[in-house]
């Protein structure tokens, strides 16, 4: 990251919006309707913590975290702008990776890129606003118009647990770390077999040491209601980047 792009990053604000909730797809149309960028799950691991807290106002080299939305409440679920396609264990990705919602069975599918079609054990990475969906018939289609801002991220564990993260999208990888070992650099990942979905995160006021809101959660369906996690004042390069949701 440029010093620049860094800079623009710590002028960053954060915070919770539409606390009752609503689907991925409306979450990204009212974020595509008001102009919105949801924030990376990255950007939320750089949040400040103590004992799992997260603590407002204040900045450590990440963007300044505006509580008053959440303060009411225990904990709160978000939708985060990371999009993240994954097969099962040991599987070639593919020429297309696909996900039926079990809810409501609506189908997500998310095109690999030629050059990522032999991956095992790997996680397709893109960030909001750089995707759009679009209903392709009676599915919704990922479309990332630049092929470069699709990330490959590699030994994606096979299992849940406590890991390290990658540099770029803060998606656990690697092998597992014992809870005895583990750190607020750690993440506890949740995952299920095959998923085409943005991260959910939740924060919590009251967990403390490896709590939920270092769960990264490549789980919930998409139909499930979750809060968004936006920029109120976003870096500079993501307003340039921002893709319309087309229906």
């Amino acid at each position: 990251m440029s010093i620049m792009a860094r800079r623009e990053l710590e002028n960053a604000r954060v915070m919770i919006k539409k606390i009752e909730g609503a689907p991925l797809v409306e979450t990204l149309q009212i974020a595509d309707r008001k102009s919105d960028i949801l924030v990376s799950n990255r950007e939320l691991n750089r949040l400040p913590r103590v004992g799992g807290v997260l603590l407002e106002g204040h900045n450590y080299g990440g963007p300044v975290f505006d509580m008053s939305n959440i303060i009411p409440f225990r904990s709160v679920a978000c939708w985060t702008g990371t999009m993240g396609a994954y097969t099962e264990p040991g599987k070639k990705l593919g020429k297309i990776l696909r996900y039926t919602d079990p809810k409501d069975g609506q189908k997500y599918v998310f095109p690999v890129p030629e050059i990522h079609r032999d991956e095992k054990d790997a996680i397709l990475v893109v960030e909001h606003p750089n995707y759009s969906l679009e209903k392709d018939g009676k599915d919704f289609v990922v479309r990332v118009p630049n092929s470069e801002d699709i990330s490959l991220v590699i030994n994606f564990p096979s299992e849940d647990g406590i890991y390290q993260q990658d540099s770029k999208h803060g998606i656990p990888q690697g092998y597992p770390v014992s809870r005895e070992n583990a750190s607020f650099s750690n993440l506890m990942l949740n995952r299920i077999g095959e998923r085409v979905s943005n991260i959910v995160r939740v924060f919590d006021s009251t967990m403390t040491d490896l709590s939920l809101s270092s769960d990264v959660f490549l789980t919930p369906e998409p139909s499930i209601t979750f809060a968004m996690a936006v920029y109120t004042e976003p870096p500079i390069e993501k307003v340039k980047n921002r893709q319309p949701l087309t229906n």
